[in-house]
């Protein structure tokens, strides 16, 4: 397992993130992350009760990330999910699991 500081640059969904990951020495990558072992509901596609409750998720994560930022990168080495994004847990400031709390919420469920 590694683990990285990152900066959220941007929320696809409730379980799909884009950060900017610092690697040290000045230099930082942008990649995009599934977050591992939790699945959240779609923006798009299905019912539109579905789709509520994707763009529910989405904002969900929006407000956990700006309360717990700057977060912590965990990702398992070489592990990818079937898109090829990288499968990572985001811990916030004080420590939170953000992929549980996204389930502990209610907008997110184990996968």
């Amino acid at each position: 397992m590694f683990e990285y500081k990152a900066e959220v640059v941007r929320v696809i969904d409730g379980d799909t993130v884009v950060v900017k990951i610092d690697l040290g020495f000045h230099i930082s990558v942008v990649h995009t992350l599934r977050l591992y072992a939790i699945n959240a509901p779609e923006k798009r596609g299905g019912t539109r009760e579905e789709k509520l409750k994707g763009w529910e998720a989405t904002k969900h994560m929006e407000v956990l990330l700006q309360n717990h930022a700057p977060v912590i990168v965990k990702t398992i080495k070489d592990k990818t999910g079937k898109y090829g994004r990288i499968l990572a847990t985001l811990i916030g400031k004080d420590g939170t699991d953000l992929n549980q709390q996204m389930i502990k919420d209610g907008h997110a469920v184990p996968s």
